[in-house]
């Protein structure tokens, strides 16, 4: 998640310290990975992708395997990326994307800072 849906305010304060512990709660899940993309991430180890996109892995039995997928989308425009070559790109941008941003307990300790700015 990028540092800027954090700042941006879309609501009252009470209610974005609110979403924010939320997200803090939410980290703390077993399942749920959340971490941060700060300002400050070094240039280069962003993703070369501009697009928002989504890597999709459904587990499958038998002789059909698991089914990979890399989800893109714009303007009117989704699309199901299923070529190799497509995913390979796809997971090399999503591991720099979360080599570059904040660890899980950073971006807890991130969070639970930033909460405290809306503190009233």
């Amino acid at each position: 998640m990028s540092e800027s849906c954090l700042r941006r305010e879309w609501a009252l304060e009470d209610v974005m310290r609110e979403q924010i512990e939320h997200l803090i709660e939410l980290s703390n899940r077993p399942n749920m990975m959340l971490q941060i993309m700060p300002f400050k991430a070094a240039p280069g180890r962003r993703s070369p992708i501009g697009t928002r996109f989504g890597l999709l892995r459904v587990p499958s039995p038998g002789a059909a395997g698991p089914i990979e997928v890399a989800y893109t989308e714009g303007v009117g425009d989704p699309r199901y990326l299923d070529d190799q070559r497509a995913l390979d790109a796809h997971e090399s941008a999503w591991a720099r994307l979360t080599n570059a941003a904040l660890r899980f307990d950073e971006s807890r300790a991130f969070l639970k800072a930033l909460s405290s700015e809306y503190a009233t």
